[in-house]
């Protein structure tokens, strides 16, 4: 098996007017820090949108990640602090990080996840 590697992510480009169609599909803008989360064989890596290795300061994201029924998975997220309406809020990020990085919540999408026991149909 191929050892997974830290893949840069597509970042948005501002436009006048978003795309129309029906294969756009569009998301909520989080106010946080785009994170590739990378897990194979037990261990689980945090990579920023530029490749810097920021495992040690998401110690409850790598928790949490690590329980996840998969052998291996790439995963693209956005890790926010929400307030009490449910936005998020990159100042209270910034004071996490210094203070509670185990209060910190990852928004995700899958790039490339295999379950333990059965494959992806994609595979």
């Amino acid at each position: 098996m191929s050892r997974l590697r830290f893949i840069p992510p597509q970042l948005p480009s501002l436009t006048e007017h978003p795309p129309e169609g029906a294969e756009w599909i569009h998301e909520v803008k989080h106010d946080g820090y785009r994170t590739m989360l990378l897990v194979e064989r037990g261990t689980v890596h945090a990579y920023t949108r530029n490749g810097h290795d920021w495992s040690d300061r998401y110690p409850g994201i790598i928790a949490a990640v690590r329980k996840l029924p998969c052998r291996s998975a790439i995963l693209d997220g956005e890790v926010i602090v929400q307030d009490a309406l449910g936005v998020s809020d990159f100042e209270a990020l910034q004071a996490a990080l210094r203070s509670q990085p185990t209060m910190l919540s990852v928004c995700l999408t899958s790039r490339h996840y295999r379950q333990r026991f059965a494959p992806c149909p994609h595979a």
